[in-house]
């Protein structure tokens, strides 16, 4: 059983909030000088703010929401992206700028959370795949509208299309709004522990379930969000360094990783539903979870070997993989919540959300400090290893797993 409808307001609130952060990515790199700045480590530092200021804050938005529910926590959410989106087509200046990215990055940090408690209040064990791939795939829309707008915007157009985003933000988040269901989660069942909800993050990483949960978390963020997201456009300018032709016209390197990761945001509405569906099959999720973890592993680890299409070809193949993972490892991540600390899902998802930032966070620093030692294909072969590696973790933890078995006897 799902209840859609709270699911779909959440998602879409997302997806309206992440449209101007999306557009920055694309325009602030291109144009720093109508920001004020004068030096792209500026930029560098602006675009990755958001992530970092989320790592301290974390256990202070599952503290939030214990307080006052989901509703009024996804509406200050709403509140801070109206205000920072407007905020870049009126102000300039790197302190200025790096106040307003580190309050979206609060805002980003309650709604994806609110995201997660959504799916779990709203949704049976066996559909939680389901309604896990509907929510990533409905707000993943405004990541991709927000990359489109972004690179289509005129530079002496972009401040008047913030405003004209923002106005459209605002009147379509406040009847939204009106969809969230309005609960406390400060307020636990009768039957449930009173104390269990506030459990510290250190306490529920001692429990199995969430620390290999929360620790598979970082290594795909840090692979795929991290290293994969920061060093593509170098790789494809040591893989395609003439660009790739195709009929009629020259695509540069820049162009068709550009390419790559907007086909990723593109497909995530069309297949996070369908790979979530199949998750909640009676095979569960552990098969397809461990698909999408080995898969993407092998595509990555095979890439130093394969020929310049047959690496490209790759690649789009990854992006599948990517979205079938990512989608189940969430569905995942609110199956242990539920199932093995009922009473502290607000917690358990906290320390999630938490290792996906530090990943976010950590993976480009790792990138960049290797690009220089490695190749960027060879980088993320050792990335593809790692996956592997981790995939032969989750098979060897599972009880009755035949890897256990063999090293029983």
């Amino acid at each position: 059983m799902i209840n859609r409808k709270p699911i779909l307001f959440v998602a879409f609130i997302t997806a309206v909030c992440l449209i101007a952060d999306s557009m920055l990515y694309i325009f602030m790199p291109l144009y720093p000088e109508r920001f004020g700045l004068d030096s792209m480590w500026q930029v560098g530092v602006l675009l990755a703010v958001n992530r970092f200021i989320r790592l301290p804050l974390s256990p202070a938005i599952g503290w939030l929401y214990h307080t006052i529910g989901k509703r009024n926590g996804i509406v200050i959410a709403a509140a801070l992206a109206i205000l920072t989106s407007l905020s870049y087509a009126f102000i300039d200046g790197f302190l200025l700028l790096f106040i307003v990215r580190c309050l979206w990055g609060i805002s980003w940090g309650i709604l994806r959370l609110g995201g997660f408690l959504t799916v779990i209040d709203c949704s049976s064990f066996d559909k939680k795949g389901q309604a896990m791939g509907l929510y990533n795939g409905l707000w993943s829309l405004g990541g991709l509208l927000g990359m489109l707008t972004g690179g289509l915007v005129p530079a002496s157009h972009f401040e008047t299309a913030i405003v004209i985003v923002t106005v459209l933000m605002v009147m379509l988040l406040i009847p939204a709004v009106y969809y969230i269901p309005s609960d406390n989660a400060a307020a636990p069942a009768a039957d449930e522990p009173q104390d269990k909800g506030r459990l510290p993050i250190w306490t529920i990483l001692m429990q199995a379930g969430p620390i290999r949960m929360c620790v598979t978390g970082f290594i795909v963020a840090a692979v795929f969000f991290g290293v994969f997201a920061s060093t593509i456009s170098k790789a494809m300018a040591e893989q395609l360094p003439s660009g790739l032709t195709l009929p009629g016209i020259i695509l540069t390197a820049a162009a068709v990783a550009g390419i790559l990761q907007a086909f990723r945001w593109g497909v995530s509405p069309l297949l996070s539903p369908l790979f979530g569906r199949l998750s909640d099959g009676k095979k569960g999720r552990l098969p397809w979870f461990l698909f999408g973890l080995a898969g993407s592993g092998l595509i990555l680890a095979l890439l130093p070997a394969a020929s310049a299409a047959v690496w490209l070809i790759m690649l789009f193949v990854l992006q599948l993989t990517n979205t079938l993972l990512t989608t189940v490892m969430d569905a995942l991540a609110s199956d242990t919540a539920e199932r093995e600390q009922p009473a502290a899902k607000i917690t358990v998802m906290t320390a999630y959300t938490l290792a996906l930032d530090l990943g976010s966070a950590v993976g480009p620093v790792v990138g960049f400090a290797l690009v220089d030692l490695l190749s960027v294909t060879t980088m993320f072969s050792w990335c593809g290893i790692l996956l592997l590696a981790t995939a032969l973790l989750w098979i060897n933890a599972r009880s009755g797993s035949p890897l256990r078995r063999r090293m029983s006897q």
